[in-house]
């Protein structure tokens, strides 16, 4: 060509391949929620256990969750 560009169909084609980075590790939380709940199961099953134990035969289950200032006037009574 006259005008100082050269013929394209007579220079090579060249095929530039980029690989991604494949090392990265996956960045998947996806294991800490489902750690999370098994941990939050196993924490309500041992406070249902130890809620269990901690019951005599004398108290009753909704005693436990009473608190002071509404539990005060039924141990007051109880007292000899």
């Amino acid at each position: 060509m006259s005008n100082g560009q050269e013929d394209v169909s007579s220079q090579p084609l060249v095929i530039v391949r980029r690989r991604r980075n494949t090392d990265e590790p996956h960045h998947g939380g996806v294991w800490k929620i489902a750690y999370a709940d098994f941990m939050t199961a196993m924490m309500a099953f041992f406070l249902v256990m130890w809620l269990i134990n901690a019951a005599d035969k004398k108290t009753s289950g909704r005693r436990l969750f009473q608190s002071d200032a509404v539990d005060g006037s039924v141990r007051s009574a109880e007292r000899p």
